[in-house]
């Protein structure tokens, strides 16, 4: 009798109605491909349901199932280059994301550090590079060790509130945090930028782009002078901003 196959990652791409973008079935494709030719052994499965957090559990599931050492999971809208599972297992962090940016303006990474229990955007520094913690990141592109999965009481993923209970908080984000208490810290890879599909393709130019034009405006801003104000001098390494009547 044939040793039953023993995987080393299942790859779990939900979606909601059981399509996928070309250009994400593409990278799909070549990264296996690569992936195989370097010697990993991976289950791929995918899952179409208007629940995400259902499919996430799944892939969880059978992960658990196939005693795959890692899951993966990829969103049916990133995209990313043929390299990035080995490169991301090759990190050795129980919890790492790749780097992708949120569709809106201004397009802020899909990661976030907690802060007086509210959640505050990150923002990246050109040229900024390598591991950053942070205290949760999004799962378009999310790959976990299965002992932390072993180690969380299911339902991993969830959907919930933050704050006064009035936005809702993402299932991604829900793991993220029941990881942290389990004790595995959460990181984001800015080796491993990604591309966010729509109607265009939002990468890390778009977000420094418009992180530019941001600022801008804030200076902008601070020069504005109404009558009643006279002439307002910005604060300087000699003294704070005032007003000069």
């Amino acid at each position: 009798m044939s040793k039953p196959t023993r995987f080393d990652v299942t790859i779990g791409m939900p979606s909601p109605d059981r399509t996928m973008r070309f250009d994400s079935f593409t990278c799909l494709q070549n990264m296996m491909g690569y992936s195989r030719s370097k010697g990993l052994v991976i289950d791929d499965c995918y899952s179409s349901s208007a629940d995400i957090a259902w499919q996430r559990n799944a892939f969880v599931e059978q992960t658990l199932m196939n005693d795959s050492a890692w899951l993966l999971q990829i969103d049916t809208d990133i995209v990313f280059p043929h390299w990035a599972l080995k490169h991301l297992i090759e990190r050795n962090c129980k919890v790492v994301g790749g780097c992708y940016f949120e569709k809106t303006k201004p397009h802020h990474p899909a990661c976030r550090m907690i802060v007086d229990g509210n959640y505050e955007k990150i923002e990246l520094e050109p040229g900024e590079a390598g591991l950053k913690k942070v205290s949760v990141v999004g799962a378009g592109f999310l790959l976990v060790h299965a002992s932390v999965l072993r180690e969380i009481e299911p339902p991993w993923f969830a959907f919930g509130q933050y704050g006064r209970g009035v936005a809702s908080k993402g299932e991604d984000y829900v793991f993220c945090e029941k990881a942290a208490a389990a004790g595995f810290e959460i990181y984001v890879d800015l080796d491993l930028m990604l591309g966010h599909t729509g109607p265009q393709t939002i990468g890390k130019s778009d977000y420094h782009l418009y992180r530019k034009l941001r600022q801008l405006v804030e200076e902008s801003e601070k020069k504005i002078v109404t009558p009643d104000q006279g002439l307002y001098v910005p604060e300087g390494p000699t003294g704070t901003g005032r007003i000069i009547t």
